[in-house]
């Protein structure tokens, strides 16, 4: 497959008519044409149902812009790395990240970056596991940091200098704001919320110890949970100091009991290339660790 096609394929797949996607693609309409029909005749599927209106997609056209995103999106980034491989180390670090304090950790190492490489930018876009590590097999990441496990077989590793504490973030009118700690029975029938991560992690599980959780909704992001928390009650299970608890929030954050801690890991890729602004930041995550994570 030519990217120059995938490309012309996504635009159609976007403005749903081919007339106005060979405009934006500064091409005529009949190559356009053309071009779609010998990647059609290439993988031996029909992508598009062309009506006199717009332009729809078959399932299998449906597949292939999926992939094709991806496809499109890490040739871009690699094209990005490749531009920046000079003397003066100047480049984009794309991270991926969980919800943790981590970031408490990281601020400083952003702040050094700037003051000895001005010219490397930084990326942060927040997810679960199963998130930052697409992100990363796509290679649209250079690193992920994530809580607790990952894949020793595909990823190196470094853990990092945090140890988050997980709790439930309630309404400050809950019946259970006053506890000191809240136990799995305390949970037992109410609503609870909780990050799409942790609605399968062994850790929850663990804690809850047979006692039925009704979780009816998850999240991706902690801010989102807050604010349905704040709007309408419920709870959410979550790390403390994500979202910080006060009288103009109307929210309050109890530590579970027994206590649940969770280590953060900065991840990579085995056998992939970093680029320079990548190796830079690793050796400055190094240099803020402690000397036995090392």
């Amino acid at each position: 497959m030519d990217i120059r096609v995938l490309r012309y394929f996504l635009k159609v797949c976007e403005l749903e008519n081919i007339t106005k996607a060979a405009d934006a693609l500064l091409t005529t309409q009949p190559n356009l044409s053309r071009q779609l029909t010998k990647l059609e005749e290439e993988l031996g599927h029909q992508l598009l149902i062309r009506d006199k209106k717009r332009i729809r997609l078959t399932e299998e056209g449906r597949y292939l812009r999926k992939q094709a995103l991806n496809i499109v999106n890490m040739a871009d980034h690699t094209e990005h790395v490749l531009k920046t491989f000079n003397d003066n180390i100047s480049g984009d670090v794309f991270i991926g990240a969980a919800e943790s304090t981590v970031m408490s950790f990281i601020g400083p190492i952003f702040q050094d970056s700037w003051m000895h490489y001005p010219g490397i930018k930084y990326h942060v876009n927040s997810g679960n596991y199963a998130d930052v590590t697409r992100n990363l097999e796509a290679g649209l990441a250079d690193f992920g940091i994530v809580i607790d496990s990952t894949d020793m077989d595909k990823y190196k590793a470094i853990k990092l200098p945090t140890t988050d504490t997980w709790g439930i973030l309630m309404h400050k009118d809950s019946p259970l704001a006053d506890k000191k700690a809240i136990d799995p029975s305390d949970l037992e029938g109410l609503p609870m919320i909780a990050s799409r991560e942790m609605t399968n992690a062994p850790l929850l599980r663990e804690w809850t110890d047979g006692v039925p959780i009704n979780i009816i909704a998850t999240f991706n992001l902690i801010t989102n949970a807050a604010l349905l928390i704040n709007a309408s009650g419920g709870y959410a299970f979550t790390l403390k100091k994500l979202t910080f608890s006060s009288e103009d929030n109307n929210l309050v954050f109890k530590p579970l009991s027994p206590t649940i801690t969770s280590s953060v890991y900065l991840i990579w890729r085995k056998y992939v290339p970093l680029s320079q602004s990548a190796q830079v930041f690793l050796e400055l995550v190094r240099k803020y660790l402690p000397e036995e994570n090392r």
